[in-house]
């Protein structure tokens, strides 16, 4: 009788350890989410007013779907094009922002992006190919995300350098574009 209570105490014990063992983990891993560092900062223009103002760029931390809590590259494409500050960080403001421009539930997937990308870009007043002079555009502050560069939306020199680098021609088309975000996508599932 003595050793089947022993028994039952230390299976207690075992179980409350592990309990505690895992609440401590999940609690540790929620902080250092709430706390993580930036790894790069890059200054981008702020259109409406003019001033630089610094954007965050995360690293990717998945894949597809996009959703709350989401950080990386893909996200600051989905700021761009739902023009949003593209800080890479998927909180309140983009949520509201994918609901409202992509008329989703709020996550991002692939072929939802992928669609909304080409629709737009069928849709859009942006004159392609996007090439050295084209200013304040928010394809070309995508381009330059994807290329980690400086995104500005300016097509400059150091952007052409960039692309020239990147595909071999000078200027992107509509079809350029479009290959710029599935690069990126490739890259994110690295």
């Amino acid at each position: 009788m003595k050793n089947k209570n022993i028994v039952y105490i230390l299976l207690i014990a075992l179980a409350l350890t592990t309990g505690v063992y895992f609440y401590l983990k999940n609690k540790k891993n929620k902080e250092d989410k709430a706390n993580a560092t930036p790894t790069d900062a890059v200054p981008v223009t702020d259109t409406t007013g003019g001033a630089s103002t610094p954007v965050v760029v995360l690293q990717p931390t998945g894949n597809f779907p996009l959703q709350k809590g989401s950080r990386g590259k893909l996200v600051q494409i989905v700021q761009i094009i739902c023009k949003v500050k593209p800080d890479g960080n998927f909180g309140n403001g983009t949520d509201i922002a994918v609901r409202k421009n992509m008329a989703s539930d709020g996550i991002v997937t692939q072929k939802l992006l992928y669609e909304f990308a080409t629709k737009n870009l069928a849709n859009n007043g942006t004159m392609f190919p996007l090439k050295l002079g084209t200013k304040n555009n928010n394809y070309v502050k995508a381009i330059q995300v994807c290329l980690g560069i400086t995104a500005d939306g300016n097509y400059g020199a150091k952007t052409q350098l960039a692309v020239q680098a990147a595909t071999g021609k000078t200027d992107v088309s509509k079809n350029g574009f479009i290959q710029f975000i599935a690069r990126l996508f490739e890259e994110s599932k690295k």
